[in-house]
C-alpha cells in the first residue's frame, strides 16, 4: 500500500478528483439499475392487470430512456469518446443492461423474458441517449461562446 504522504500534493489531488468524477457520473446509472434490477425481481402476480395493449414495453422503454441518459452523461464527463462512440457506448450499455434484465427476470416466479422487452429497453436507452447527448453538446457549445 502507497503511503499517502509520499505522494506529492498534485497527485493526491488527481486521484481523490478522479475518483469524485467517477461517483459523481457513474454512481447515478448504478443506482437506477439497481432499481430496475429490484422492481424485475418483484414476483409476476404482484403486479396489477393492466388491460392495455404492449404497455409493459412502455414501462420498459421508460425505465431505460433515464438509463441510457446517465450512461451517457457519464460517458461524455469521464472519457475521451467522440460523440458518435458516446452514443454507441451508451446504447451498447443500455442494451446489455436491458438483456441481463430479461435473462434475470427468467428465475423470477411468474416473470418470463421476452427479446421485445429487450428491445424496448434498447430502444428506450438509445433515444436517452441521444437525448443527453444533444443536450451536453449544446451546454458545452454555449459555454465556450
Amino acid at each position: 500500500m502507497e503511503d499517502v504522504r509520499s505522494v506529492p500534493p498534485q497527485g493526491r489531488a488527481q486521484r481523490s478528483s478522479l475518483a469524485s468524477k467517477l461517483a459523481r457520473y457513474w454512481l447515478p446509472p448504478l443506482i437506477l439499475y439497481g432499481a430496475i434490477t429490484y422492481l424485475s425481481s418483484i414476483p409476476g402476480q404482484k403486479f396489477p392487470h393492466v388491460p392495455v395493449w404492449n404497455v409493459d414495453k412502455a414501462v420498459h422503454f421508460v425505465e431505460y430512456a433515464p438509463f441510457g441518459a446517465l450512461v451517457c452523461r457519464a460517458l461524455w464527463r469521464t472519457t475521451p469518446l467522440s460523440p458518435w462512440a458516446t452514443f454507441v457506448a451508451a446504447t451498447l450499455l443500455s442494451a446489455g443492461a436491458g438483456t441481463l434484465d430479461e435473462y434475470h427476470q427468467k428465475f423470477v416466479p411468474n416473470r418470463h423474458q421476452d427479446w421485445r422487452d429487450a428491445v424496448a429497453d434498447t430502444v428506450g436507452g438509445s433515444l436517452g441517449a441521444l437525448g443527453m447527448l444533444l443536450l451536453l453538446r449544446w451546454r458545452d457549445g454555449r459555454r465556450r461562446s
